[in-house]
């Protein structure tokens, strides 16, 4: 399997993510292949579908082309705090979350943008929540990304 971008950008670490398959249990025999689930090793993504190990692959591949974006765009004052993406209406209201959000911002935390995309920088999941909420109550993110922030955040 061939990587998306290049690996050797010195701001993108991939020692820390493997792909890990682990069987389903039970009698697979009529299926012709052993259904396994993957995860990576960095504890961000998972597969639970009952696949065989080769067609976890592609996804791992997005996984791994995710990684790399966020590496290259990630300002190195937040290189050290999870990153949550919120993806905005346009571009014009993901600058206006950076712009306008009201609370202050610190060491522990902070937003930028990219096109349509927020990027929440945090260390406190309270944090990325309550941009989304402030976000999606000032029309600048649909209830449906918002949602899934404090889905794949809490």
């Amino acid at each position: 399997m061939s990587t998306p971008t290049d690996i050797r950008d010195p701001r993108v670490e991939l020692d820390g993510h493997r792909i890990e398959f682990t069987p389903y249990p039970g009698d697979h025999g009529g299926v012709g292949f052993v259904p396994t689930r993957a995860t990576c090793s960095c504890g961000t993504w998972a597969s639970n579908r009952p696949w065989a190990g080769s067609d976890h692959l592609k996804a791992f591949g997005r996984h791994l082309a995710h990684i790399q974006t966020v590496a290259r765009i990630v300002p190195p004052a937040y290189a050290h705090l999870a990153i949550a993406p919120l993806r905005c209406v346009g571009p014009e209201h993901a600058e206006a979350v950076v712009r306008d959000w009201p609370r202050e911002r610190g060491a522990e935390h902070g937003l930028f943008h990219r096109d349509d995309m927020v990027f929440i920088a945090y260390r406190d999941n309270e944090f990325p929540c309550s941009v989304a909420v402030w976000a999606h109550l000032h029309g600048h993110a649909t209830d449906v990304y918002a949602g899934r922030l404090l889905r794949d955040v809490t």
